[in-house]
């Protein structure tokens, strides 16, 4: 039964079964079942865990193939699934290919280019989701302050540190300490005193 089989691999990804999840999903394959528009990106979800790049660029062409290629979640789950393999580039052009991006997406593309050290990558695809008009998450925020941090890039920061002013963002714990952190890792502790106060205010 179709729904029951997507319904199974969506719980094992879900409960972090990640073998279970690809298992039945090759199972279904074998058997001529169709996926649904929510089993790609549990699948996807599973083999990024596992980091079987090779399994996923087979996913991949089964996206294609079956008629999901331009599907929102399938290709942001391929993008997530690229960039946790060390596949970035790969994970880019999924995203540029993308007729349509949410904020999940951009925020897929900018961890990936932070957790893979590639920092100024992260900044530029930054201020491109700025100008597109779709707002960051508080973990965009944090990734973003992470890569001035690491490339001790100060004037970058400071134009972060005044995004997060001028758009009121609550500076709780996680993004007031990304903040300190980037001030430290960039010689400038007196401002980082200061946002540390502030945390505390």
């Amino acid at each position: 039964d179709s729904q029951l089989c997507n319904s199974v691999l969506r719980s094992y990804t879900h409960l972090k079964k990640h073998r279970h999840s690809i298992f039945v999903f090759v199972q279904m394959h074998r058997h001529g079942i169709s996926p649904d528009s929510l089993t790609f990106p549990a699948v996807i979800k599973s083999t990024a865990h596992l980091c079987r790049r090779r399994v996923g660029r087979t996913l991949h062409c089964c996206v294609i193939k079956m008629g999901f290629g331009s599907d929102l979640y399938a290709n942001t789950a391929l993008v997530h699934m690229y960039c946790f393999c060390t596949s970035v580039d790969d994970a880019r052009r999924v995203f540029d290919e993308m007729s349509e991006k949410n904020s999940v997406s951009w925020n897929a593309l900018i961890t990936g280019y932070v957790h893979n050290r590639r920092f100024m990558e992260a900044i530029d695809m930054f201020k491109d989701m700025l100008r597109g008009g779709t707002e960051p998450w508080e973990v965009t925020m944090v990734e973003i302050l992470s890569a001035c941090a690491n490339l001790g890039a100060l004037e970058q920061g400071k134009w972060v540190h005044e995004y997060i002013k001028q758009n009121r963002l609550v500076l709780n714990v996680y993004l007031g300490t990304a903040l300190v952190d980037m001030y430290a890792k960039c010689g400038n502790l007196d401002v980082g005193h200061e946002v540390f106060k502030a945390m505390r205010a």
